[in-house]
């Protein structure tokens, strides 16, 4: 048996964003970390058997660069790399799977006094196909596992 379902996943995330930025005038540039949470999971029934799929714990790192849109608002964009676990289950086949991704993403920050910024950011997971095979009930069972994520974030910083 060969599974090949779309399982949109729908959820929040939640978690820290450390990095430095670099004022050169108009432009801004910077680096930065993350440690995300998610509770986003999903499912499909693919011919009576239950399919789903949960987005765990991701961590990951990311260029910035940025253009002084005002004295204290920032658009830009960023590019940088993911690690995300997940979880898929199919029938008697349970596998957790850590992906890495490439994540490109674009947003826009306020300074709202000369410490405390806030901001949202789209961006875009795409990371490598992963398959899993397995035999249930002495049925071969494969799954594969394609992630794409579309992340909305709002985000409040603060500056040192």
């Amino acid at each position: 048996v060969n599974t090949s379902k779309k399982v949109n996943t729908r959820g929040f995330l939640y978690g820290l964003h450390l990095g430095y930025n670099y004022d050169f005038g108009k432009m801004v540039a910077g680096v930065e970390g993350n440690y995300t949470f998610s509770n986003a999971k999903g499912h499909k029934n693919v011919s009576g058997t239950k399919l789903t799929n949960k987005r765990k714990d991701s961590f990951g790192a990311a260029l910035k660069a940025g253009y002084k849109v005002t004295t204290d608002t920032v658009l830009g964009a960023k590019a940088g790399i993911s690690s995300t676990k997940y979880t898929t289950s199919f029938g008697g086949l349970k596998a957790h799977k850590r992906h890495i991704g490439f994540v490109p993403g674009v947003y826009v920050e306020k300074l709202i006094n000369d410490h405390v910024t806030v901001g949202v950011e789209y961006s875009y997971l795409m990371s490598k196909k992963h398959t899993s095979k397995a035999r249930v009930n002495g049925v071969d069972i494969r799954t594969s596992i394609k992630p794409r994520s579309h992340d909305m974030l709002v985000r409040v910083g603060y500056k040192f």
